[in-house]
């Protein structure tokens, strides 16, 4: 649609001459458009437009409409939002496809509306009010529960006495748990103390403690006429059920939650010490709202009338006489009272949130007030010295909840009516109150809780001993723990060798090329850089020891450490540390020597004999380490096979564990350098006695493909689940340079020749 803006720009170029083709590129706008509004030389708002006397879409209303209608006749009031649940009700199948959705419901307003303003139906009105300085204060009750306030982690169930100035907005609250005269009798007078005078008149709803709601004329109650009347106040209260007469302080109180709510947001949590805490946060965030409000109220402060020279009790009080059940009632509560006030006329002074017994000008005794109807506060202190006397009244005293003071003294009674008669176990269960009136409640409490710990039946003579003697319980919380002996952590200690570059790629200059296994022997020197689990097992074959100190014949196993973590395909990961070497020497678990492996052709280990060895279950010698006896390797079959080489063979590295990673090449391998070219491969050996937890596997089996590229011994295509253990053996077991056909000393490592390890045992 073009503006009243846009027409105007039309216009204004017409004047100079431009031509409507150009007009129309230069605004946006069609030809058709440009003469349309030149021709009628007026703007869009000036053109009267034709009413539209169709629909754009189809009814959605049509079908109940005749229903909605004649219930609006019947009652103007109601609401769309009403009629539609209606609706909802009606057309809506438990199952099925629904006839009437919320989509319609903006659509039903606009019908309803046009129906009332159709027919001439009145609104309510709303009149506003001029506030005048001084004139009224508003109150009302306001419950706070749904902030979920906490005191020490329980729940705090409670409201606010809500005062309001209606001129300044002034407000004060008051912490109360009832709509009692008590409440309203502290909170209204600390209002106007707080606010230094007395307006005019006071408003209120139709509060039972302050309106005597059983009369016709609804006058107010005695007390509350009273209270006023101390003050110079002039009550006023509102219709029944008419909250929106009592609208300032009615609005007040949900500006006051949410910023409550807001504000504990902010703190963090909602759990508080206790009520005086509570109170700490809640009147400086008031006192913070009513700094917005200081100038206005400055101009009703000085409009107030004065304070009486005294303030008024905020406490009733009336007399009773204590009964033979000593057994007072107050406000339809029951309440109980030491038996030497029997006959005796007290005066109950009640306050917001305890009683008081006054005799003489005397206060006897303190307690708290029950809130409600129908509540009992009975104290087994009270009637305790009669019962013991009187046991035959027990089980079906009125009050017999009441004497159970906490649920372990409840437990202690159940035990005792299994292991005895019901009048014997009242008798010995009446002993135990009565020491927990004489020696203390937590006292006897925290000695049946040692009893019903330690799973005793309860005897109500022993329990007793243990409250004479006064002897100091081990707490619930106590726990004995050992201190662990350091030293069994020392087998956890391990190596890690030091890698060195210049070395390593000294090996990797004397390697040849092979075109075949070129790139296995780069990935071999990529797994002696990255390292993994460390030790070696190499050929048995006896060498007298070299001048240059490197190791031959029958080699042991190294046990170290395992590098820390898991890189992308089964490879330690470069950024886990390693653990840090020791200097003592560890002694290996196992102790074994596990011999060597010989390699021989793919024919070779394919032949029948070698299946048939394959075959074999796996040694569990007492000495054999625990990560190779839980392999299984003698149920899962692999096959072994040799690539084309005629490199001479060196010793074979064990493997790493890749079950968290999954089939591939294995991380552990180790390469050999050649010294004759033309050497034939040695056969390999069936499984013996020297060599538990390595052996062939079957060709096809579940297990990978066994090769020996570079002298090396490599798997493929294996299941994660296979062989995890054997895989957790290192790349360090042998680098390329040990293949010196020379004896190692027993100390340094392979790896690296200022590394020192600890070596396993030679048997």
């Amino acid at each position: 649609m073009i503006t009243d803006v846009r027409a105007s720009q039309m216009f204004l170029l017409l004047h100079e001459a431009e031509s409507v083709v150009r007009i129309a590129g230069r605004l946006k706008m069609s030809e058709k458009t440009v003469r349309k509004y030149r021709d009628a030389d007026q703007l869009p708002s000036q053109i009267k437009r034709a009413e539209r006397s169709y629909r754009t879409r189809e009814d959605p209303l049509a079908e109940f409409w005749d229903e909605i209608e004649a219930f609006l006749q019947q009652d103007s009031r109601l609401k769309p939002y009403a009629i539609l649940d209606w609706l909802k009700q009606k057309y809506n199948p438990p199952e099925g496809k629904s006839r009437v959705s919320d989509s319609i419901r903006r659509t039903l307003e606009r019908r309803v509306q046009s129906w009332k303003l159709q027919h001439g139906v009145e609104q309510d009105i709303k009149f506003p009010q001029i506030h005048h300085p001084g004139d009224v204060i508003a109150f009302d009750f306001v419950v706070m529960n749904s902030l979920k306030v906490t005191l020490g982690g329980k729940p705090f169930d409670h409201m606010l006495f809500h005062a309001v100035f209606t001129y300044s907005n002034w407000e004060y609250v008051h912490l109360c748990h009832s709509e009692s005269f008590e409440a309203i009798s502290a909170g209204l007078q600390d209002a106007l103390h707080r606010a230094g005078g007395v307006p005019c008149r006071v408003r209120s709803d139709s509060l039972s403690a302050a309106v005597n709601n059983l009369s016709d004329d609804k006058e107010f109650a005695t007390a509350y006429r009273d209270l006023l009347a101390h003050y110079g106040l002039r009550g006023h209260r509102i219709n029944v059920r008419k909250p929106h007469e009592n609208g300032d302080v009615e609005s007040s109180h949900g500006h006051l939650k949410d910023a409550l709510d807001q504000a504990l947001r902010f703190r963090g949590n909602r759990d508080f010490l206790g009520v005086d805490d509570y109170l700490a946060f809640v009147r400086p965030f008031v006192h913070r709202r009513n700094t917005s409000r200081e100038k206005r109220f400055r101009e009703e402060i000085a409009t107030l009338g004065p304070l009486p020279p005294q303030r008024r009790g905020t406490c009733t009080s009336f007399f009773v006489t204590v009964k033979s059940d000593s057994v007072i009632r107050v406000k339809r509560n029951a309440y109980s009272v030491s038996s030497k006030y029997i006959g005796l006329r007290l005066e109950v002074r009640i306050h917001q949130d305890h009683l008081e017994l006054w005799y003489q000008n005397e206060c006897l005794e303190r307690m708290p007030r029950q809130f409600g109807c129908g509540k009992e506060n009975i104290d087994f202190r009270h009637v305790i010295d009669s019962l013991v006397r009187k046991p035959g009244a027990f089980v079906n005293y009125k009050y017999v909840n009441h004497m159970y003071p906490t649920t372990r003294f409840r437990m202690a009674y159940d035990g005792l009516l299994k292991n005895t008669t019901e009048a014997s176990a009242v008798k010995q269960y009446l002993k135990l109150l009565y020491a927990a009136k004489h020696e203390g409640l937590d006292l006897v409490d925290d000695t049946l809780r040692w009893f019903l710990a330690q799973g005793q039946a309860i005897k109500v003579d022993d329990v007793l001993k243990v409250v004479a003697s006064k002897h100091q319980l081990p707490a619930p919380t106590a726990v004995n723990v050992e201190a662990p002996d350091l030293s069994t952590f020392d087998s956890l200690l391990q190596h890690m060798e030091v890698y060195d570059e210049q070395e390593t790629n000294h090996v990797k200059r004397q390697t040849p090329d092979d075109e075949d296994d070129g790139g296995l022997a780069a990935y071999d020197q990529h797994v002696q850089t990255v390292g993994s689990t460390e030790g070696v097992a190499s050929a048995d074959v006896p060498r007298d020891p070299p001048a240059d100190g490197r190791a031959s014949g029958t080699r042991t196993l190294d046990a170290h450490a395992v590098s820390g973590g898991l890189g992308r395909e089964g490879m330690s990961d470069e950024r886990s540390e390693p653990h840090s070497a020791i200097d003592a020497p560890c002694t290996s678990p196992g102790g074994q020597d596990l011999g060597a492996i010989r390699l021989v052709s793919v024919a070779a280990a394919c032949d029948a004999a070698i299946r048939d060895a394959a075959s074999g279950g796996l040694l569990e010698s007492p000495g054999q380490l625990v990560d190779l006896r839980k392999t299984r390797l003698g149920k899962n079959d692999a096959v072994v096979g040799t690539r084309g080489s005629t490199r001479e063979t060196g010793a074979i590295g064990l493997f790493r564990d890749l079950s968290d990673v999954g089939s591939g090449v294995v991380a552990g391998q180790t390469g050999s350098t050649s010294r004759a070219s033309h050497q034939k491969a040695p056969e390999v050996r069936s499984l013996d006695h020297r060599r538990p937890g390595l052996r062939p596997a079957e060709s096809r089996g579940d297990g990978g493909l066994v090769h020996t590229p570079l002298g090396t011994v490599r798997t493929r295509q294996c299941a994660a689940e296979l062989e995890p253990a054997l895989f957790q053996m290192g790349a360090d077991i042998q680098r390329p340079d040990d293949d010196g056909c020379s004896d190692r000393p027993a100390d340094p490592s392979l790896g690296h020749h200022r590394t020192q390890h600890p070596q396993l045992s030679t048997r």
